[in-house]
């Protein structure tokens, strides 16, 4: 959980965003749930939350097009870019989630330190 703690701290958005700034997603599988919280300036890129607590079947999502960075998922977490994809169709396997900050050009996210 520490990389969790890691990513809350590194993400200014997922502390301060007011309610208007987040969009609920509504992926094909049940018992999975997502968000975006769009981004607003001074609290940085837009931020996916994906979450599928199904544990048997891979939850589909569709978030904007565009370069988005993985910097959790169901293995890792942290402030380091995991890997980085494009948007559109996004799966998360069944019982894991998924966190995606769009663009990182910058990757002043980035911290340096990932927790496993």
């Amino acid at each position: 959980y520490r990389g969790l703690f890691t990513l809350r701290a590194a993400l200014r958005p997922l502390r301060h965003a007011t309610a208007d700034r987040y969009r609920f997603l509504t992926p094909d599988a049940d018992v999975a749930s997502g968000f975006i919280i769009a981004a607003d300036g001074d609290l940085g890129d837009d931020i996916a939350v994906l979450v599928n607590a199904n544990h048997t079947m891979t939850a589909r999502y569709t978030i904007h097009d565009g370069d988005w960075c993985v910097i959790a998922d169901g293995n890792h977490a942290g402030a380091t870019v995991l890997r980085r994809i494009k948007g559109g169709i996004i799966e998360v396997p069944a019982g894991t989630g998924m966190v995606l900050v769009r663009g990182g050009g910058t990757n002043e996210f980035i911290d340096g330190d990932t927790a496993h």
